[in-house]
């Protein structure tokens, strides 16, 4: 079994710190994010990114929702596609498990399932894949 050092987190704290980041920033992603996206939906994507900025640090590059929640499209019980960026190099499968202690407690608090999905920043700028078409055309940057 392959163990990781845990970010020590307050799920309750870094929700708060995420929701005053976010109405305090005047930043493109968090105006698109408090008008488009629904707000319960914020109380999952704003501590996601958070721990994932303090996970990765400097290898983050972004966080960007898409599929139906991004379209506005989504129905109950619809998961929440999240595209997570890093500077290179990094393992997709390393980053899964990784980050699964920390989104499954979000999915069980929340009621919902996240699936992610991470890219290297040199694959989601080169890659032309009809996946990275879409994505770029109708996710949202949180």
């Amino acid at each position: 079994m392959r163990l990781y050092p845990q970010i020590a987190c307050d799920r309750k704290q870094l929700n708060k710190k995420a929701m005053t980041e976010s109405a305090a920033s005047n930043s493109p992603s968090s105006a698109s994010i408090c008008g488009h996206i629904q707000p319960a939906l914020m109380e999952v994507l704003l501590p996601l990114r958070t721990y994932l900025q303090q996970l990765y640090q400097e290898r983050f590059d972004r966080l960007v929702l898409f599929g139906s929640q991004a379209r506005g499209m989504a129905h109950f019980g619809s998961d929440v596609d999240v595209l997570i960026v890093l500077h290179d190099p990094i393992d997709e499968s390393e980053e899964l498990y990784r980050t699964s202690p920390f989104v499954a407690q979000l999915c069980l608090d929340h009621n919902l399932l996240v699936s992610r999905l991470f890219m290297s920043t040199s694959r989601y700028e080169a890659e032309n894949s009809p996946l990275l078409r879409n994505i770029r055309s109708e996710g949202v940057v949180i």
